[in-house]
């Protein structure tokens, strides 16, 4: 379910139609590497959140402090910096979203821009309302609709 959520997000949040000024974008070739790399560290990440959550004893973490790698018992040991455990696990999940909000800001900045002159801030306010909306989204869902 998790994946199909994420496979659903990515894919609403990349342009797919030629509406979009990505398409016709002075900085094409920047979008394209910035929405490429951002989808395969999110992918890395998703794949480090399984390895360390679903099969530890097998993967390439196994010889790793399982206090901080497995994440079975790790948020028993982790840190807690403001309500946030700092493990392997937690890391990669911040960096996955983190990373899967820039193709949205990167589209949102090409078409509703909110700071024309600083393309660079413009994308970082719109990334930076992508990850906020997202984490509102999943703990309404995490902490009231799904208990």
């Amino acid at each position: 379910m998790k994946k199909l959520i994420i496979i659903l997000l990515l894919a609403a949040s990349l342009p797919c139609d030629a509406k979009f000024k990505f398409y016709n974008s002075q900085n094409k070739k920047s979008n394209i590497v910035w929405m490429g790399g951002s989808l395969a560290t999110g992918a890395t990440c998703n794949a480090l959140m399984d390895a360390t959550n679903d099969h530890f004893a097998s993967s390439i973490f196994k010889n790793q402090d399982p206090k901080f790698w497995n994440h079975q018992i790790s948020w028993q040991y982790a840190p807690n910096v403001l309500g946030y455990h700092v493990d392997a696990w937690h890391l990669a999940k911040t960096t996955m979203v983190a990373s899967l909000c820039v193709p949205f800001a990167v589209v949102m900045h090409e078409n509703l821009p909110i700071v024309k002159k600083h393309p660079f801030i413009d994308k970082t306010i719109w990334w930076a309302i992508t990850g906020i909306s997202w984490n509102l989204v999943f703990n309404t869902n995490y902490n009231h609709l799904f208990k």
